[in-house]
């Protein structure tokens, strides 16, 4: 699993989208910030229509969506849980 930060912004789109084209059978896990205006599944479903069109629907399956503040420690998750995400990432690309 390929670890994403920052996938909304530009830089972070480029690199989502040619990973999902190059690592076609790799689950990419996005860090999202938590936001009061939109839960963070759509923000990815308009982020993934704006970069993909209509064939958006196929490469969802292939995200996995993990809220959390790179600024905090852990991303803000607790000790468990980031230990369990952390045994499943071979791969960092931040942006």
């Amino acid at each position: 699993m390929i670890l994403i930060t920052g996938a909304p912004g530009f830089l972070g789109r480029q690199i989502l989208s040619r990973l999902l084209a190059a690592e076609e059978t790799s689950t990419l896990c996005l860090v999202v910030r938590r936001s009061a205006v939109a839960a963070p599944v759509e923000r990815l479903k308009q982020l993934f229509r704006e970069l993909f069109g209509e064939g958006a629907a196929k490469y969802l399956t292939r995200i996995q969506l993990v809220e959390g503040d790179l600024e905090q420690e852990h991303f803000g998750m607790g000790s468990a849980a980031f230990r369990q995400l952390a045994s499943k990432i071979t791969s960092i690309s931040p942006s």
